[in-house]
């Protein structure tokens, strides 16, 4: 009995001794493994990376000059301006989503449904290299006050996907809210306005939208088209100013990686000879005579 077991003994160990060998050797080609992956993103893939984790969470916000206004002789305000929001969206970004979105948004924006998606149907351009590229900004509406605006962001976040949300796993809830909160966003532009209308209307002109190349996610600039808004335009428009910063995954700003943040240099105001008193009249006679 006692020579059994000390023949089974021998045996045992070397079975734990193979067990304990093979457990080693996985242990270090998993460590050679993780050896490699490391230097693989550290070194060799760590330029694609880098760009990758920049474009992800560094932002440029441009901060937008305002612009001047236009004063008569005695200070009476002729022509003024409001900030107000653009609407603008990402079609790549959307992706088969448009349908859904558009069906939600154009009673909102109050623009026909037809409009609304065939601004947000994902589509490609033709960029400066020749290159085709996907559309990644368009702009759906301009001069959108902000009530609007806060209508839009409150019917994005009722938008559905025709699924039962409560039993999908924490990643594809995440990837739904990114949707609802990231496929629209708003730019700031400036409404210009007129608080005496038409008066003097054929010497202050009026203020238009500059041509910006289709799928540039660029500011929206307004320009003088005629009149004094034309002649005075570099004055009155002023200099943007911008902030570099970075952002967390939903889009807040991590104030303490903020870069740069120059403050915008506003336009200057115009005071022209004219006496909007005495220019009301003369409209009037000129009216009543003709």
């Amino acid at each position: 009995m006692r020579k059994k077991q000390a023949i089974i003994q021998p045996v045992v160990i070397a079975r734990q001794v193979r067990w304990l060998c093979f457990f080693t050797v996985c242990l270090l080609a998993g460590f050679v493994f993780l050896g490699y992956r490391l230097y693989e993103i550290q070194v060799v893939q760590h330029e694609e990376l880098g760009e990758k984790a920049r474009d992800n969470t560094e932002r440029v916000f441009v901060r937008e000059s305002r612009r001047g206004d236009i004063r008569d002789i005695r200070g009476n305000l002729l022509a003024t301006s409001k900030t107000v929001h653009a609407v603008c969206a990402d079609p790549d970004f959307i992706g088969t989503n448009y349908l859904a979105i558009a069906s939600l948004i154009s009673p909102v924006l109050q623009m026909p449904l037809e409009s609304v998606v065939e601004k947000l149907k994902p589509r490609t351009r033709i960029n400066a290299k020749g290159e085709s590229v996907p559309v990644k900004f368009v702009c759906l509406k301009r001069k959108v006050e902000d009530d609007e605006w806060k209508r839009v962001q409150a019917a994005m976040m009722q938008l559905t996907f025709g699924v039962n949300e409560s039993k999908l796993k924490d990643r594809e809830k995440a990837a739904y809210d990114r949707i609802r909160a990231r496929s629209l966003y708003a730019l700031p532009e400036e409404l210009r306005y007129y608080p005496n209308e038409t008066l003097g209307a054929h010497v202050l002109g009026y203020v238009g939208a500059d041509e910006r190349p289709a799928g540039e996610a660029k500011d929206l600039e307004s320009v003088g088209k005629e009149g004094m808004e034309f002649a005075l335009n570099d004055a009155l428009t002023g200099i943007q100013g911008w902030r570099q910063t970075e952002t967390d995954s939903k889009r807040h700003e991590m104030v303490v990686y903020r870069e740069q943040d120059v403050a915008p240099k506003d336009g200057l105001n115009a005071v022209l000879t004219i006496d909007s008193g005495v220019q009301h009249i003369v409209e009037d006679e000129i009216a009543t005579a003709f």
